[in-house]
C-alpha cells in the first residue's frame, strides 16, 4: 500500500510502506520543470534538511534533498555517483514507490523525458512535434528541409535519416533506434508500436547474424 505525503501547492507524493519514516519530514513541491516547459511536465518532492533531520540521517543540516534520490540511495544501500540517477518508470516524479524507481545513467535518464516545449523566441522543439526529430536547415538561406532523427548515448549522437520527406516515418525510425540503444528506458513517440518495433529489430538482427 502506498503512503501519501502532502506537499505544498496542493500536490501529493507517494512512497512505499518501507519508507514510511520519510512521511514525517517536511517535503515541498519542486515544480521548476513545469514552470519552464509547461503544465504537463512532471514535478518532484524536495526537503530542506533541518537539525532534527540531520541528527537522524546521513544528510547535513541545510542540505536540500529530493525524495526520489533518497529512495534510490536506500535501494542501492549507498550514495549514488553523480552519473547515477533515479528514473521514474511511469515518468511521474511524485510517484516514489520503490517499484517505480530504477537506476539509470545520464543517457538513460534523459531518454525517459518528454520533448521540451519552446521557450520565448527559441525555435527549439518547434521543428517537429516528435521527440528526437528535427529538420535540416540550409545554412545559406535558412530554409527548412527534410526530417532526420537523433538519439544520444554516452555523449555520442546517432542519426536516423530514413525517409526525410516523412515526419512520421522519421519518428518511427528514431523510436526503433532508441529501443536498440536504450531498451526499457526509451521514451517512444508511438508506444503502441513497441511490439512491432521489437519484432522488426529481432528480424534485422537475425539477418545480420545469419
Amino acid at each position: 500500500m502506498a503512503i501519501e505525503i502532502k506537499l505544498t501547492k496542493g500536490e501529493v507524493a507517494i512512497i512505499s510502506d518501507k519508507d514510511a519514516d520519510l512521511a514525517k519530514w517536511k517535503w515541498r513541491l519542486c515544480d521548476s520543470n513545469r514552470k519552464r516547459f509547461g503544465a504537463d511536465y512532471t514535478c518532484y518532492a524536495k526537503c530542506w534538511v533541518s537539525k532534527e533531520h540531520a541528527a537522524n540521517s546521513p544528510y547535513n543540516h541545510g542540505q536540500t534533498i529530493r525524495l526520489h534520490r533518497v529512495i534510490l540511495e536506500r535501494e542501492l544501500g549507498r550514495l549514488p555517483t553523480p552519473e547515477e540517477h533515479a528514473d521514474h518508470k511511469n515518468r511521474n516524479g511524485l510517484d516514489n514507490r520503490r517499484e517505480n524507481i530504477k537506476l539509470a545513467d545520464n543517457s538513460q535518464n534523459s531518454m525517459n523525458s518528454r520533448k521540451p516545449r519552446p521557450r520565448g523566441n527559441s525555435t527549439y522543439g518547434t521543428r517537429s512535434k516528435y521527440k528526437g526529430v528535427s529538420r535540416y536547415k540550409d545554412k545559406r538561406t535558412g530554409n527548412l528541409g527534410g526530417y532526420y532523427g537523433c538519439v544520444g548515448k554516452d555523449g555520442k549522437n546517432y542519426y536516423v535519416r530514413g525517409n526525410p520527406s516523412s515526419e512520421i516515418k522519421t519518428a518511427m525510425g528514431r523510436d526503433k533506434l532508441a529501443l536498440k540503444l536504450h531498451e526499457e528506458f526509451a521514451t517512444l513517440n508511438f508506444p503502441e508500436l513497441k511490439e512491432q518495433y521489437l519484432a522488426e529489430i529481432e528480424a534485422e538482427e537475425k539477418i545480420l547474424t545469419s
